[in-house]
């Protein structure tokens, strides 16, 4: 946070107007850190701002936990900006909508039920809430949070964490009734008898079924091992799949000082295309490379695994049959699918 902060500081030394630091200063707490320890004279917000356009005044009220926070994905803003279209946020969905997005009172409210209490499920849950609408949110899991809760365990992205203590907060606020361990069936849809059904439960790592040997004991997936399964403990790890959630796993692993496992762990990733991470964001994406070279993770791109044995896998490399072996665990990191077993459902009973 505040990245720019010494350097400003630096330059506050050696010159006589007024200096302005950017670059990470996302909350009130860090921008007055930035001030009262002298290391600039104002503080410039951009990306903060577009999460949430109306931080002044809610830090001027103390309103500190309405604030919703940059978790500096730069996949709405910077992303979509460098493609040549129109700027977004994946925490404020109405930031360069805001009348179109407008929250309307509702005429008539009716019962939405929400099953799942990750991202969408809290926001969907809090904006119908909001209009006024009574609002129940169920999640199978005893905590809110879904895929967030693993997607904040690698290095660099802990700050994704509080954007579900900002929306379970908000959630509450609005009046939205939470039920965790609790999760929507058929049965509980007759049972409650709401008139809206919002089906936000997420998705499921994608297994390779056509991929021999998947249903091995040595075989888990990258969710579980963020979860905190023992693989994360291995000396010797092949993740199969060298996408963003492959790539991040890899960066878990690969070092004590972020995996508080006992040593090192030795990645190594297989990849069928020829290069890593091609769903991330180009701005976070040579980072992380940078970081994979220097734990030494071992990268096989156009690698297509063919089978998973004891010890390791086998794959086709350049034409020719390759192996690595003395692998405790193999890692998949092959996708994910939707998670929906209740559209259907909920459809035959009119919803």
């Amino acid at each position: 946070l505040a990245l720019n902060a010494e350097s400003a500081h630096a330059i506050k030394q050696v010159v006589d107007i007024p200096v302005i630091c950017v670059g990470r200063i996302n909350t009130p707490r860090v921008a007055e850190f930035v001030l009262e320890t002298d290391k600039a004279d104002m503080v410039s917000m951009g990306r903060a701002l577009h999460a949430d356009p109306e931080m002044p005044n809610k830090a001027r009220a103390g309103d500190l936990e309405d604030i919703a926070p940059c978790i500096a994905c730069n996949i709405g803003c910077i992303g979509t900006v460098v493609q040549g279209k129109h700027a977004t946020c994946i925490v404020n969905p109405a930031a360069g909508r805001e009348r179109e997005m407008a929250l309307v009172p509702v005429d008539k409210p009716k019962h939405v039920l929400v099953a799942g209490g990750g991202p969408a499920g809290l926001e969907a849950a809090r904006v119908a809430a909001l209009r006024g609408h009574k609002v129940t949110l169920c999640e199978k899991e005893e905590k809110l949070g879904g895929q967030s809760n693993i997607a904040s365990v690698p290095p660099f992205m802990q700050e994704i964490s509080q954007l579900i203590q900002y929306l379970s907060t908000q959630a509450r606020k609005a009046g939205v009734q939470v039920e965790l361990g609790k999760e929507v069936t058929p049965e509980l849809i007759d049972e409650r008898k709401p008139d809206v059904l919002i089906v936000a439960t997420g998705a499921a790592p994608l297994i390779p079924e056509a991929l021999k040997g998947v249903d091995r004991d040595n075989v888990v997936t990258a969710w579980e091992v963020l979860a905190g399964h023992e693989a994360s403990l291995a000396g010797k790890v092949v993740i199969v799949g060298g996408g963003l959630v492959g790539c991040e796993t890899a960066d878990f692993l690969a070092q004590t000082t972020d995996n508080l496992g006992v040593a090192p762990t030795h990645v190594t990733i297989l990849e069928m295309r020829d290069r890593l991470a091609l769903d991330g964001n180009s701005e976070a994406r040579h980072l992380l490379m940078d970081r994979l070279r220097e734990k030494q993770v071992d990268i096989m791109l156009k690698s297509k695994a063919d089978e998973i044995v004891e010890g390791g896998v086998l794959f086709t490399k350049d034409g020719h049959e390759v192996s690595v072996q003395g692998a405790e665990y193999v890692i998949l990191a092959t996708g994910a699918k939707s998670a929906d077993n209740l559209s259907a459902a909920a459809r035959d009973k009119g919803l």
